[in-house]
């Protein structure tokens, strides 16, 4: 299954909060969800990031990883490093490799070991469902035959693995012989996105706020001398606020919702709302403080190791 939406939707947000709602103990996946974020289209470094949580899966399930003969991280590196300096004159190897090898046949060690601990820990643990979330920031499962591969391989050699992507872009290609189902992830409607905005901006809304808006808009927010002191009903703002042209350049997108709330503030020359809603280069450093935003949402909720599992009775114990 994937989950897809455009940046600053919320899908790491979701991924993270999915990983521990279900890993939670007696639900379907209890205690045996892996997460993986792939921040980076190369290959070796998403092969190492789906083994060390393979490996932290089988250290919480207590499931030994037994090794094969030969079998080594070790192995693969120096594949790929033969590989990248074999274009280079001055290095000399005694192995010829030829330019045009398929890099999954270099990484066919680590292949191997990741499959391998799947299935040694669904031997150990039979009746037990195992989820791995993928959280892919740069769309490599939808841009990657190679990592369609990788994770076909492993849904083709298990029986209780599941995979949840949450990315970018959908994923229409089959990974192996299953169908991914993709389903968006939309933005907030307006009841929402404009309850999330009130709850991150710095000042009190004023009538130049709406200044552009029918005049009853700004009613509840005239400064007279008996409402001076008086905050408006939350629930009227957010009506108010529901159709401002503000709200509908953000779309519901909660992480542009919070980097451009950021900016309503009480400095004397702090912008208003509607000057927000004009700025043409309003989402001009979106992409990178949409970054910023997400890393920070989930730098307080990360675990070491990643595996997401509560303290309680692992699957098949009493």
């Amino acid at each position: 299954m994937c989950f897809h939406g455009p940046e600053g939707i919320g899908k790491s947000a979701f991924s993270l909060e999915f990983a521990h709602f279900s890993s939670v103990p007696g639900r379907l996946f209890s205690c045996a969800v892996g997460f993986v974020r792939i921040e980076s289209t190369d290959l070796t470094g998403i092969l190492d990031s789906v083994e060390d949580e393979m490996r932290s899966l089988a250290v919480q399930l207590r499931a030994p990883l037994l090794p094969a003969s030969g079998d080594s991280r070790r192995s693969s590196v120096e594949c790929l490093s033969a590989r990248s300096s074999h274009s280079d004159l001055s290095i000399t190897s005694s192995v010829d490799i030829a330019p045009d090898v398929d890099p999954m046949t270099l990484l066919l060690p680590a292949r191997q070991r990741i499959r391998r601990g799947f299935q040694q820990i669904e031997r150990q643990w039979r009746k037990s469902r195992i989820l791995l979330v993928i959280d892919d920031q740069v769309s490599a499962v939808a841009g990657s035959l190679d990592v369609r591969r990788l994770l076909g391989e492993l849904l083709e050699h298990t029986y209780q693995l599941r995979v949840l992507i949450c990315s970018r872009d959908p994923v229409y290609e089959s990974l192996g012989a299953a169908k991914v189902v993709n389903l968006p992830l939309d933005g907030f409607d307006d009841h929402d996105a404009s309850r999330l905005f009130l709850q991150r901006i710095h000042r009190r809304l004023e009538p130049r706020d709406f200044e552009k808006i029918e005049r009853h808009s700004t009613a509840c927010f005239a400064d007279t001398g008996a409402s001076r002191n008086q905050r408006p009903a939350m629930a009227d703002v957010q009506q108010q606020l529901s159709g401002h042209p503000l709200l509908r350049r953000l779309e519901g997108n909660p992480g542009r919702i919070r980097v451009v709330s950021s900016r309503v503030t009480p400095k004397p020359d702090g912008p208003s709302l509607m000057d927000l809603a004009r700025e043409a280069s309003l989402f001009d450093s979106g992409p990178n403080m949409l970054k910023k935003v997400a890393s920070t949402a989930v730098s307080g909720t990360e675990c070491t190791p990643r595996t997401f599992a509560l303290a309680g009775t692992l699957p098949g114990q009493a």
